[in-house]
Protein backbone atom coordinates (compact mmCIF):
# COMPACT_ATOMS: atom_id res chain seq x y z
CA UNK A 1 0.00 0.00 0.00
CA UNK A 2 2.78 2.44 0.91
CA UNK A 3 4.56 1.91 -2.41
CA UNK A 4 1.32 2.57 -4.27
CA UNK A 5 0.65 5.75 -2.21
CA UNK A 6 4.23 7.01 -2.75
CA UNK A 7 3.83 6.36 -6.46
CA UNK A 8 0.63 8.44 -6.47
CA UNK A 9 2.32 11.31 -4.60
CA UNK A 10 5.30 11.21 -6.98
CA UNK A 11 3.01 11.35 -10.03
CA UNK A 12 1.11 14.28 -8.54
CA UNK A 13 4.38 16.07 -7.65
CA UNK A 14 5.75 15.60 -11.16
CA UNK A 15 2.53 16.86 -12.72
CA UNK A 16 2.59 19.97 -10.50
CA UNK A 17 6.28 20.62 -11.34
CA UNK A 18 5.44 20.40 -15.04
CA UNK A 19 2.50 22.77 -14.56
CA UNK A 20 4.71 25.26 -12.66
CA UNK A 21 7.29 25.13 -15.47
CA UNK A 22 4.61 25.84 -18.08
CA UNK A 23 3.21 28.73 -16.03
CA UNK A 24 6.70 30.22 -15.62
CA UNK A 25 7.25 29.96 -19.38
CA UNK A 26 3.88 31.64 -19.99
CA UNK A 27 4.77 34.40 -17.51
CA UNK A 28 8.10 35.07 -19.32
CA UNK A 29 6.25 35.22 -22.64
CA UNK A 30 3.69 37.71 -21.32
CA UNK A 31 6.37 39.95 -19.80
CA UNK A 32 8.49 39.78 -22.96
CA UNK A 33 5.47 40.66 -25.14
CA UNK A 34 4.50 43.56 -22.88
CA UNK A 35 8.02 45.00 -22.89
CA UNK A 36 8.69 44.52 -26.61
CA UNK A 37 5.25 45.31 -28.04
CA UNK A 38 3.83 47.51 -25.29
CA UNK A 39 0.28 47.79 -24.16
CA UNK A 40 -2.76 49.81 -25.18
CA UNK A 41 -1.88 53.48 -25.41
CA UNK A 42 1.88 52.89 -25.32
CA UNK A 43 4.06 55.02 -27.57
CA UNK A 44 7.60 54.57 -28.83
CA UNK A 45 10.00 56.97 -27.14
CA UNK A 46 13.71 57.42 -27.69
CA UNK A 47 15.72 56.90 -24.52
CA UNK A 48 17.31 60.30 -25.11
CA UNK A 49 13.86 61.88 -24.66
CA UNK A 50 13.58 60.40 -21.15
CA UNK A 51 16.77 61.91 -19.77
CA UNK A 52 20.38 62.73 -20.52
CA UNK A 53 23.54 60.73 -21.05
CA UNK A 54 27.12 61.41 -20.03
CA UNK A 55 30.22 59.27 -20.25
CA UNK A 56 32.15 57.89 -17.30
CA UNK A 57 35.88 58.43 -17.28
CA UNK A 58 39.03 57.47 -15.47
CA UNK A 59 39.99 54.28 -13.88
CA UNK A 60 42.92 52.11 -13.08
CA UNK A 61 43.06 49.13 -10.77
CA UNK A 62 46.06 50.88 -9.18
CA UNK A 63 43.50 53.32 -7.68
CA UNK A 64 41.70 50.58 -5.73
CA UNK A 65 41.71 50.87 -1.93
CA UNK A 66 40.05 48.80 0.78
CA UNK A 67 38.75 51.79 2.74
CA UNK A 68 38.36 54.34 -0.04
CA UNK A 69 35.44 55.93 -1.83
CA UNK A 70 32.65 53.94 -3.48
CA UNK A 71 33.23 53.26 -7.17
CA UNK A 72 31.40 51.31 -9.87
CA UNK A 73 33.50 49.91 -12.71
CA UNK A 74 31.99 48.62 -15.96
CA UNK A 75 32.71 45.02 -14.92
CA UNK A 76 30.77 45.53 -11.69
CA UNK A 77 27.68 46.23 -13.79
CA UNK A 78 27.52 42.87 -15.54
CA UNK A 79 29.43 40.60 -13.16
CA UNK A 80 27.02 41.06 -10.25
CA UNK A 81 23.93 40.05 -12.19
CA UNK A 82 22.09 42.56 -9.98
CA UNK A 83 19.57 45.07 -11.27
CA UNK A 84 20.60 47.60 -8.61
CA UNK A 85 23.69 48.11 -6.49
CA UNK A 86 23.30 49.49 -2.97
CA UNK A 87 26.77 48.56 -1.71
CA UNK A 88 29.99 49.24 -3.62
CA UNK A 89 32.00 46.32 -4.93
CA UNK A 90 35.03 48.52 -5.61
CA UNK A 91 36.55 51.36 -3.62
CA UNK A 92 39.16 53.85 -4.81
CA UNK A 93 41.72 56.06 -3.11
CA UNK A 94 40.34 59.46 -2.10
CA UNK A 95 43.12 61.26 -3.99
CA UNK A 96 42.18 59.41 -7.20
CA UNK A 97 38.52 60.56 -7.21
CA UNK A 98 39.08 63.75 -9.30
CA UNK A 99 40.03 61.53 -12.24
CA UNK A 100 36.72 59.63 -12.07
CA UNK A 101 33.13 60.61 -13.00
CA UNK A 102 30.88 61.37 -10.02
CA UNK A 103 27.52 59.58 -10.06
CA UNK A 104 24.32 59.98 -8.04
CA UNK A 105 21.79 57.57 -6.56
CA UNK A 106 18.99 56.92 -9.05
CA UNK A 107 21.23 57.13 -12.12
CA UNK A 108 21.26 54.21 -14.54
CA UNK A 109 24.68 52.91 -15.59
CA UNK A 110 25.40 50.98 -18.80
CA UNK A 111 28.45 48.78 -19.41
CA UNK A 112 30.10 49.84 -22.67
CA UNK A 113 32.65 46.99 -22.66
CA UNK A 114 32.43 43.35 -21.71
CA UNK A 115 33.65 39.85 -22.29
CA UNK A 116 30.55 38.69 -24.18
CA UNK A 117 28.16 40.47 -26.52
CA UNK A 118 25.27 39.94 -24.09
CA UNK A 119 27.10 41.98 -21.41
CA UNK A 120 27.25 45.07 -23.60
CA UNK A 121 24.78 47.76 -22.66
CA UNK A 122 23.69 45.90 -19.53
CA UNK A 123 21.97 48.36 -17.21
CA UNK A 124 22.35 48.78 -13.46
CA UNK A 125 20.69 51.22 -11.07
CA UNK A 126 22.99 53.05 -8.66
CA UNK A 127 21.39 52.92 -5.21
CA UNK A 128 24.59 53.43 -3.21
CA UNK A 129 23.83 55.91 -0.44
CA UNK A 130 27.26 57.55 -0.26
CA UNK A 131 29.49 59.62 -2.53
CA UNK A 132 30.15 57.39 -5.53
CA UNK A 133 32.28 57.57 -8.68
CA UNK A 134 32.45 55.44 -11.81
CA UNK A 135 35.21 54.57 -14.21
CA UNK A 136 35.49 54.69 -17.97
CA UNK A 137 33.53 52.42 -20.31
CA UNK A 138 30.37 53.33 -18.36
CA UNK A 139 27.50 55.34 -19.80
CA UNK A 140 25.59 57.32 -17.15
CA UNK A 141 21.90 58.07 -17.69
CA UNK A 142 19.93 60.57 -15.59
CA UNK A 143 16.17 60.47 -16.07
CA UNK A 144 14.18 63.66 -16.50
CA UNK A 145 11.45 62.35 -14.19
CA UNK A 146 9.25 60.91 -16.94
CA UNK A 147 10.35 57.34 -16.23
CA UNK A 148 11.13 55.43 -13.04
CA UNK A 149 14.81 54.40 -13.15
CA UNK A 150 14.19 50.99 -11.55
CA UNK A 151 11.50 50.18 -14.14
CA UNK A 152 13.83 51.35 -16.90
CA UNK A 153 16.56 48.95 -15.76
CA UNK A 154 14.11 46.02 -15.72
CA UNK A 155 12.83 46.90 -19.18
CA UNK A 156 16.34 47.31 -20.62
CA UNK A 157 17.36 43.88 -19.33
CA UNK A 158 14.51 41.90 -20.89
CA UNK A 159 15.82 39.13 -23.18
CA UNK A 160 14.55 40.81 -26.36
CA UNK A 161 16.53 44.00 -25.71
CA UNK A 162 19.63 42.08 -24.58
CA UNK A 163 19.55 40.32 -27.98
CA UNK A 164 19.18 43.65 -29.82
CA UNK A 165 22.16 45.20 -27.98
CA UNK A 166 24.25 42.06 -28.48
CA UNK A 167 23.60 42.13 -32.23
CA UNK A 168 25.11 45.65 -32.40
CA UNK A 169 28.21 44.75 -30.34
CA UNK A 170 31.65 44.82 -31.98
CA UNK A 171 34.65 42.66 -31.15
CA UNK A 172 35.31 39.11 -30.03
CA UNK A 173 37.82 39.17 -27.14
CA UNK A 174 36.92 42.56 -25.66
CA UNK A 175 33.47 43.50 -26.85
CA UNK A 176 32.29 47.12 -27.26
Amino acid sequence: YLNWKISQVNRLTNAKKKQIGLLQEQKRGIINAAVTKGGDGWIDVSLGNLGSFRKGYGGSRADDADNGLACIRYGDIYRTGAYALNQPITRIKIESSPSYARINPGEVLFALSGETKEEIGQALLNEIDEDTWCSGDVLIFSTNGSVTPKYLVYALRCPYLVEQKASAAKGDIIVH
